[in-house]
């Protein structure tokens, strides 16, 4: 696997990951040109992006599909350098016809057994999450991975 980055000035960086290339910066605020996220908000989208992936390849095989997916992150992060992220929680909303129990066993299943980037994190944060369908609470919860065996 190609992977580096590039200085393209301030406190910008053109990544390169195979044949995808995209900038990661921070706020003018803070020095940058916000050219692109910064690589925390880059690690969010992450975690959030690996998730949702595994929850729609699970619903697909259950052909149980939503009409409309997303996952909007929320997190806590500590007051003093070096800044990290002390709670992240996900919120998935799901919307159109799909199961509850579907959907749920999709969320579980991500946050306990596939999601590498998830199973990452959780080691030094605390992933909580809650499911929403058709904007309504369905259940919540924590990653709760069990290490693999190699």
């Amino acid at each position: 696997m190609e992977n580096f980055i590039s200085w393209i000035g301030d406190l910008g960086f053109k990544c390169k990951n195979n044949k995808h290339e995209f900038i990661l910066d921070v706020i003018k605020e803070k020095e940058g040109q916000d050219l692109g996220p910064s690589p925390k908000e880059a690690l969010l989208s992450s975690i959030a992006s690996c998730s949702g992936m595994d929850v729609v390849a699970i619903l697909k095989k259950m052909r149980d599909l939503p009409e409309i997916f997303s996952v909007e992150i929320n997190f806590k992060t500590n007051k003093s350098h070096p800044v990290y992220f002390t709670e992240i929680h996900l919120h998935y909303k799901l919307e159109g016809k799909t199961q509850p129990k579907s959907a749920l066993k999709a969320v579980q299943a991500s946050l306990t057994k596939y999601c590498g980037v998830s199973y990452m994190i959780s080691k030094v944060v605390k992933i909580s999450y809650t499911v929403t369908l058709n904007h309504k609470e369905i259940g919540k919860g924590e990653a709760n991975f069990i290490d693999p065996i190699d």
